[in-house]
Protein backbone atom coordinates (compact mmCIF):
# COMPACT_ATOMS: atom_id res chain seq x y z
CA UNK A 1 0.00 0.00 0.00
CA UNK A 2 1.61 3.44 -0.97
CA UNK A 3 2.35 6.30 1.18
CA UNK A 4 -0.39 8.41 -0.27
CA UNK A 5 -2.90 5.84 -0.14
CA UNK A 6 -2.32 4.86 3.67
CA UNK A 7 -2.50 8.76 4.14
CA UNK A 8 -5.81 9.18 2.33
CA UNK A 9 -7.10 6.25 4.41
CA UNK A 10 -5.69 7.99 8.27
CA UNK A 11 -7.48 10.88 7.07
CA UNK A 12 -11.03 9.67 6.19
CA UNK A 13 -10.79 7.88 9.86
CA UNK A 14 -10.45 10.77 11.23
CA UNK A 15 -13.49 12.93 9.33
CA UNK A 16 -15.40 9.70 10.74
CA UNK A 17 -14.21 10.33 14.48
CA UNK A 18 -16.21 12.35 17.06
CA UNK A 19 -14.52 15.77 17.23
CA UNK A 20 -12.17 15.75 20.14
CA UNK A 21 -9.69 18.10 21.67
CA UNK A 22 -6.99 19.76 19.72
CA UNK A 23 -3.95 17.65 19.81
CA UNK A 24 -3.50 15.99 16.23
CA UNK A 25 -3.40 17.18 13.25
CA UNK A 26 -3.50 14.85 10.20
CA UNK A 27 -3.31 16.62 6.57
CA UNK A 28 -3.01 15.19 3.52
CA UNK A 29 -3.22 16.51 -0.04
CA UNK A 30 -0.17 17.49 -3.15
CA UNK A 31 2.82 19.11 -3.09
CA UNK A 32 4.15 20.64 -6.78
CA UNK A 33 7.36 21.22 -7.18
CA UNK A 34 9.89 21.46 -10.77
CA UNK A 35 9.72 17.78 -10.53
CA UNK A 36 6.30 17.62 -10.66
CA UNK A 37 3.13 16.88 -8.39
CA UNK A 38 4.07 14.19 -5.78
CA UNK A 39 1.49 13.63 -2.72
CA UNK A 40 2.03 15.36 0.42
CA UNK A 41 1.04 14.46 4.11
CA UNK A 42 1.77 15.89 7.69
CA UNK A 43 0.50 13.87 10.96
CA UNK A 44 1.41 16.04 14.15
CA UNK A 45 0.70 15.29 17.85
CA UNK A 46 1.12 17.91 20.21
CA UNK A 47 1.26 17.10 23.74
CA UNK A 48 1.39 20.54 26.12
CA UNK A 49 4.67 21.65 25.05
CA UNK A 50 6.04 18.77 23.11
CA UNK A 51 5.87 18.28 19.46
CA UNK A 52 6.43 15.66 17.22
CA UNK A 53 5.36 15.22 13.70
CA UNK A 54 5.93 13.02 10.52
CA UNK A 55 5.77 14.44 7.19
CA UNK A 56 6.41 13.54 3.45
CA UNK A 57 6.66 16.80 0.99
CA UNK A 58 10.19 17.25 0.14
CA UNK A 59 11.74 13.68 1.34
CA UNK A 60 10.48 12.28 4.54
CA UNK A 61 10.80 13.99 7.80
CA UNK A 62 10.36 13.09 11.08
CA UNK A 63 10.81 15.92 14.15
CA UNK A 64 10.37 15.93 17.83
CA UNK A 65 10.39 19.68 19.07
CA UNK A 66 9.44 21.70 22.70
CA UNK A 67 8.69 24.76 22.98
CA UNK A 68 10.81 27.36 24.76
CA UNK A 69 8.31 30.22 24.94
CA UNK A 70 4.54 30.81 24.79
CA UNK A 71 3.62 34.45 24.78
CA UNK A 72 -0.20 35.08 26.21
CA UNK A 73 -1.96 37.70 25.88
CA UNK A 74 -4.20 39.25 29.32
CA UNK A 75 -7.51 40.06 29.09
CA UNK A 76 -10.30 41.30 31.18
CA UNK A 77 -14.26 41.21 30.82
CA UNK A 78 -16.05 44.08 32.67
CA UNK A 79 -19.50 45.67 32.54
CA UNK A 80 -19.59 48.79 30.69
CA UNK A 81 -20.27 51.79 33.09
CA UNK A 82 -22.87 53.75 31.15
CA UNK A 83 -24.81 50.33 30.55
CA UNK A 84 -24.48 49.64 34.47
CA UNK A 85 -25.55 53.25 35.35
CA UNK A 86 -29.04 52.21 33.10
CA UNK A 87 -29.44 48.85 35.19
CA UNK A 88 -29.06 50.58 38.25
CA UNK A 89 -31.47 52.71 37.18
CA UNK A 90 -34.20 50.74 36.25
CA UNK A 91 -33.94 47.81 38.81
CA UNK A 92 -32.52 50.11 42.08
CA UNK A 93 -33.28 47.42 44.44
CA UNK A 94 -31.69 44.84 42.88
CA UNK A 95 -28.18 44.49 44.69
CA UNK A 96 -26.82 41.93 42.60
CA UNK A 97 -26.02 43.89 40.18
CA UNK A 98 -22.96 45.52 42.23
CA UNK A 99 -21.89 42.03 42.81
CA UNK A 100 -21.51 41.41 38.44
CA UNK A 101 -19.11 43.69 38.38
CA UNK A 102 -15.83 42.15 38.27
CA UNK A 103 -12.57 41.84 36.52
CA UNK A 104 -12.05 38.17 35.02
CA UNK A 105 -8.80 38.35 33.18
CA UNK A 106 -7.63 35.38 31.63
CA UNK A 107 -4.56 34.48 29.22
CA UNK A 108 -4.79 33.49 25.89
CA UNK A 109 -2.06 31.81 23.84
CA UNK A 110 -1.43 34.21 20.72
CA UNK A 111 1.93 32.42 19.58
CA UNK A 112 4.74 30.03 20.47
CA UNK A 113 8.39 29.37 20.12
CA UNK A 114 10.37 26.41 20.06
CA UNK A 115 12.49 24.24 18.86
CA UNK A 116 12.88 20.67 17.00
CA UNK A 117 15.39 18.09 15.88
CA UNK A 118 15.09 15.46 13.80
CA UNK A 119 16.23 13.06 10.96
CA UNK A 120 15.22 13.57 7.22
CA UNK A 121 15.36 11.21 4.23
CA UNK A 122 15.99 12.11 0.63
CA UNK A 123 16.27 10.12 -2.15
CA UNK A 124 20.18 8.72 -0.95
CA UNK A 125 20.78 10.25 2.13
CA UNK A 126 19.75 10.88 5.76
CA UNK A 127 20.09 13.91 7.29
CA UNK A 128 19.96 15.19 10.73
CA UNK A 129 17.76 18.22 11.14
CA UNK A 130 17.78 20.89 13.80
CA UNK A 131 14.70 23.49 13.36
CA UNK A 132 13.32 26.62 14.81
CA UNK A 133 9.95 26.92 14.55
CA UNK A 134 7.45 29.82 15.39
CA UNK A 135 4.31 29.28 15.72
CA UNK A 136 2.71 32.91 15.33
CA UNK A 137 -1.39 32.27 15.83
CA UNK A 138 -2.84 30.35 18.93
CA UNK A 139 -3.46 27.61 15.89
CA UNK A 140 -0.28 25.74 17.18
CA UNK A 141 -1.14 22.63 15.56
CA UNK A 142 -1.50 24.06 11.53
CA UNK A 143 0.45 27.70 11.10
CA UNK A 144 4.10 27.31 11.07
CA UNK A 145 7.24 29.17 10.34
CA UNK A 146 10.37 26.84 10.53
CA UNK A 147 13.55 27.73 9.78
CA UNK A 148 16.25 24.76 9.51
CA UNK A 149 19.44 23.46 9.34
CA UNK A 150 20.19 19.74 8.12
CA UNK A 151 23.87 17.54 8.11
CA UNK A 152 24.56 14.53 6.46
CA UNK A 153 24.89 11.52 8.22
CA UNK A 154 24.93 8.87 5.66
CA UNK A 155 24.27 8.37 1.84
CA UNK A 156 25.37 6.34 -1.45
CA UNK A 157 28.79 5.89 -2.07
CA UNK A 158 27.56 6.46 -5.73
CA UNK A 159 27.26 9.81 -5.24
CA UNK A 160 31.22 9.93 -4.85
CA UNK A 161 31.70 8.26 -7.75
CA UNK A 162 30.06 10.52 -9.92
CA UNK A 163 31.97 13.62 -8.78
CA UNK A 164 28.97 14.90 -5.96
CA UNK A 165 29.98 15.58 -2.18
CA UNK A 166 27.96 15.92 0.65
CA UNK A 167 27.75 19.23 2.64
CA UNK A 168 24.91 21.04 5.31
CA UNK A 169 21.96 22.18 3.78
CA UNK A 170 18.96 24.59 5.30
CA UNK A 171 15.16 24.55 4.40
CA UNK A 172 12.74 27.77 5.49
CA UNK A 173 8.85 26.25 5.61
CA UNK A 174 5.52 28.03 6.37
CA UNK A 175 2.45 26.76 6.90
CA UNK A 176 -1.00 28.10 7.26
CA UNK A 177 -4.56 26.39 7.99
CA UNK A 178 -7.66 28.28 6.79
CA UNK A 179 -10.81 26.05 8.07
CA UNK A 180 -10.26 22.89 6.35
CA UNK A 181 -7.45 23.52 3.98
CA UNK A 182 -3.20 23.80 5.06
CA UNK A 183 -1.96 25.38 2.51
CA UNK A 184 2.00 25.62 2.68
CA UNK A 185 5.74 25.75 1.36
CA UNK A 186 9.21 25.25 1.07
CA UNK A 187 12.35 26.09 -0.22
CA UNK A 188 15.66 25.25 0.67
CA UNK A 189 19.34 23.41 -0.17
CA UNK A 190 19.69 19.40 0.38
CA UNK A 191 23.88 20.69 0.73
CA UNK A 192 24.38 17.91 -2.22
CA UNK A 193 26.48 20.09 -4.69
CA UNK A 194 27.84 18.28 -8.21
CA UNK A 195 30.65 19.23 -10.29
CA UNK A 196 29.88 20.05 -14.48
CA UNK A 197 31.63 18.99 -16.96
CA UNK A 198 33.33 22.39 -16.59
CA UNK A 199 34.74 21.92 -13.34
CA UNK A 200 31.82 24.31 -11.62
CA UNK A 201 29.37 23.51 -8.58
CA UNK A 202 26.19 23.42 -8.75
CA UNK A 203 24.32 23.13 -5.42
CA UNK A 204 21.29 21.52 -5.08
CA UNK A 205 18.29 23.72 -4.04
CA UNK A 206 14.47 22.88 -3.91
CA UNK A 207 11.12 24.78 -3.64
CA UNK A 208 7.96 22.74 -3.11
CA UNK A 209 4.27 24.40 -2.54
CA UNK A 210 1.41 22.20 -1.05
CA UNK A 211 -2.07 21.89 -0.98
CA UNK A 212 -3.61 19.65 1.31
CA UNK A 213 -7.42 18.90 3.47
CA UNK A 214 -6.74 18.91 7.39
CA UNK A 215 -8.43 17.84 10.79
CA UNK A 216 -7.44 18.03 14.12
CA UNK A 217 -8.63 16.24 16.88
Amino acid sequence: MSRATCTTLALALAIARPAAADHLLIAAGVGESAAGPAPAGDLELRLGGATASARFEHGALLLVGYDLAVARRASAARWDDRCLAALRAEAATARCWDGVVRDEPRAVIERALGAAIGVRRDAGRLDAVAALQLRPTADLLADVIELAATVPVAGRDAMYVHHARFAAGWFARAQWRVALVRIGGEVGMTGLATRAADGSVRADAYAIATFAAAVTL
